[in-house]
């Protein structure tokens, strides 16, 4: 599921750089560094969730 998430920001934050370097046009650049922002963030939750899953195998 994340996955899916980190992967839909990606590619519509690739999609948004390349307009934006194609036309010119320098405006929703803030669109794409929040869609950045988010990848990150799902990143980061699939890095706890691995986490997580790591202290309860080492605790079982």
């Amino acid at each position: 599921m994340l996955k899916g998430f980190r992967i839909t920001f990606s590619l519509i934050a690739l999609s948004i750089a390349i307009y934006s370097f194609i036309s010119g046009n320098r405006d929703i650049m803030p669109y794409m560094f929040i869609l950045l922002g988010l990848m990150a963030f799902t990143i980061c939750l699939e890095e706890i969730k691995n986490i997580d899953n790591l202290v309860a195998h080492l605790l079982s």
